[in-house]
């Protein structure tokens, strides 16, 4: 059973031919993980983008509910400051 071609690059999945030939495919696959990376680095700012939105957006939500109900807040941050307490401090 014959190897298809492009299983025979080896430069392909980033190995290193002996003598330092690399059949000049290196500067393409250098190319190919460049555009690759550019890729990534795409996707990741589009993630932080988002991410960037959506908590500007609770952080004014937050805000929105603590200006119009201050003492409901302060009394949820109490409960929940309790409940933290009591369980932090069944430590046996």
């Amino acid at each position: 059973m014959a190897t298809p071609p492009e299983l025979n690059d080896p430069a392909q999945y980033g190995y290193d031919l002996p003598n330092g030939s690399d059949n000049g495919s290196g500067s393409a696959v250098a190319a190919r993980l460049r555009e690759r990376m550019g890729q990534a680095r795409e996707r990741v700012s589009d993630a932080m983008s988002v991410a960037r939105d959506r908590s500007s957006q609770l952080r004014d939500r937050a805000a929105d509910r603590i200006q119009s109900a201050p003492f409901a807040s302060i009394a949820l941050a109490v409960g929940v400051g309790v409940v933290i307490g009591w369980l932090l401090g069944r430590r046996d």
